[in-house]
């Protein structure tokens, strides 16, 4: 329940119809065009990575990092410095990608570094590939946030609690230095 004391875009309560908020004038990644996608991300002075999620509903910046990263792209270079080649093999990875999103060919998986739960997608993020980087698959979206949010907040309250522990360690350790 989302009251209009909570959020000055939209309520969302039983009864009430929902709608999409304004979308700062993002395209829809789902109908644009070649033509339309490659004017709008090389009007875009913004990095390549930051140009997709900016200017593409639905789109993260993760998701925004995966596909300069499937399309050898460096995310980094500005939008506006893009070649034609290099656009076109950009939309090329993009469509591919929104042909996997419309179909349902979801593979929602989560990344780790060390047990500890990094970032989480319905596609496979091949950016975290090697390292100290292991991917975990799952049947389903819901799965996925279950899993994701319950290791991240195990994760806070240790982090939370091992704080409460190296400051009353650290007071006794001073205490005991100035004793000494």
């Amino acid at each position: 329940h989302i009251s209009a004391q909570v959020s000055s875009v939209r309520e969302v309560l039983p009864g009430r119809e929902y709608f999409i908020p304004h979308m700062m004038d993002k395209a829809n990644p789902l109908t644009i065009t070649e033509t339309d996608f490659m004017q709008l991300i090389h009007g875009t002075p913004a990095p390549i990575q930051n140009a997709l999620y900016m200017k593409l509903t639905g789109i993260s910046p993760i998701v925004g990092t995966e596909l300069c990263h499937l399309a050898s792209i460096d995310g980094d270079h500005s939008a506006n410095e893009l070649s034609e080649t290099e656009l076109i093999h950009l939309y090329r990875t993009f469509s591919l990608m929104m042909e996997d999103v419309t179909s349902g060919n979801f593979r929602p998986n989560i990344i780790y570094r060390q047990e500890e739960p990094v970032e989480f997608a319905s596609l496979p993020l091949t950016c975290f590939d090697g390292g100290d980087y292991e991917a975990q698959s799952f049947e389903t979206i819901s799965q996925l946030l279950e899993t994701y949010y319950a290791a991240r907040n195990a994760i806070t309250r240790i982090k939370q609690k091992s704080v409460d522990l190296r400051r009353i360690v650290q007071t006794a350790l001073e205490r005991n230095y100035k004793k000494y």
